[in-house]
């Protein structure tokens, strides 16, 4: 029986290597090396394994919504890539994925972002190209119907002219994240990715970023009763410019802005939306409110998002949540690597298709890490792509 082991873990990662390092021959990190609920790697890796009773699921809010501080308190209370995962596998999706461990291959998807460093995005980028793997990045906006149409819709309204993105979570959130927040990442990196690469995935083969420009604000996440470390910012706003690629005097501007030190009970989890202005229009979308909510005696108003993951269960008592575009983001991958599997497509044709591969998310990558070379030396960082690769300076 082939079947598919589920390993997720988000490290810190000194060199892309060491993640390399780690698989297929020992697929758990190495003793002494630190686990954080943020930057490294969410694997689905094949490997073959006999009625196992006890699947190897880490912990963390998205995939378990088990954490350090015990169980999530925010809208994900019993994950999202477990339960996708589990389903599939119930559905009979993913057993052939197995083959790729015999092969000493493997498919990867990578929590966003994918990494911290841009020169590791690259070095991700090609080492799936050198093994024909399937590397994706696990931007779940792609898939909400919303954003999607906003992409569509965008490319009739001609050259961008402005973007503005906000997202915030509650300052529990500083609780559950402490044992990283402000140590190995920061807001940007955990909330700004999913608008930064909605920006750049609407504006792909339209523009491209040039300069990056960041600002903070601090005070609530190193104070009682939070105390995070001393480095650790609040809210996070990048400012970038984006260059027109089909005309000289076309330059927008996006602002990027994330926080976790919003209010608690304010009845969302993830406050967010976004505003796109072009030469013939504008788009407007409010992520956070669905036009549905609930209200319960006690606790007040809350609005929900079954569009992202539906977990109430089905009329059998299944998992009734595979419409959702979080469980379709893990799905989509899934998928790939079966027809790669098979032979239908080779790992490159999906680059050209709007899914986040790792070489369509690199610019995402690039805006995050300049803004944080903006924060910590305090100056403009300028983008540039040098004989096809994407630098810093």
């Amino acid at each position: 029986m082939f079947d598919l082991e589920i390993l997720m873990w988000k490290r810190v990662l000194p060199r892309i290597h060491d993640f390399h390092d780690c698989l297929p021959h020992n697929p758990l990190p190495p003793q002494g090396v630190p686990l954080s609920p943020l930057t490294g790697a969410t694997l689905l890796v094949g490997k073959r394994i006999v009625h196992d009773p006890q699947p190897n699921v880490r912990k963390g809010e998205y995939t378990t919504g088990y954490n350090d501080a015990g169980a999530s308190q925010s809208d994900k209370k019993v994950g999202v890539v477990g339960l996708t995962l589990f389903d599939l596998r119930r559905r009979g999706k993913v057993d052939q994925l197995g083959m790729y461990a015999l092969e000493r291959k493997i498919h990867v998807l990578v929590t966003k972002p994918a990494t911290q460093l841009l020169e590791h995005h690259q070095e991700l980028i090609d080492l799936a190209e050198k093994n024909g793997l399937v590397c994706w990045v696990e931007h779940h906006k792609r898939y909400d119907p919303a954003y999607s149409d906003a992409r569509g819709r965008a490319a009739q309204l001609g050259e961008f002219n402005f973007f503005s993105a906000w997202m915030s979570q509650p300052k529990s959130q500083l609780i559950t994240f402490k044992g990283w927040a402000g140590k190995d990442s920061d807001i940007s990196y955990y909330l700004s990715s999913h608008h930064i690469d909605i920006c750049a995935w609407i504006l792909q083969g339209r523009a491209v970023p040039t300069r990056v420009v960041a600002s903070a604000a601090t005070g609530i996440a190193t104070s009682e009763p939070y105390n995070c470390v001393s480095q650790t910012e609040d809210t996070i706003t990048l400012l970038v410019d984006w260059q027109s690629l089909t005309s000289s005097s076309h330059r927008g501007t996006a602002v990027y802005t994330a926080s976790w030190t919003a209010p608690i009970g304010a009845g969302i989890h993830s406050k967010q939306h976004f505003y796109y202005m072009a030469e013939k229009g504008e788009i407007n979308i409010d992520q956070a409110h669905r036009g549905y909510d609930v209200v319960v005696d006690g606790e007040g108003i809350a609005w929900y998002n079954p569009f992202y993951m539906k977990y109430t269960p089905s009329e059998s008592g299944h998992f009734d949540g595979q419409r959702g575009y979080g469980y379709i983001s893990i799905e989509k991958f899934v998928d790939a690597a079966q027809e790669v599997n098979s032979g239908q497509a080779k790992a490159g044709d999906f680059d050209g298709q709007g899914f986040p591969t790792i070489k369509n998310t690199i610019i995402t990558t690039a805006i995050l890490h300049a803004g944080r070379v903006s924060l910590d030396e305090k100056r403009p960082v300028f983008i540039k792509e040098v004989n096809g690769k994407w630098v810093l300076e």
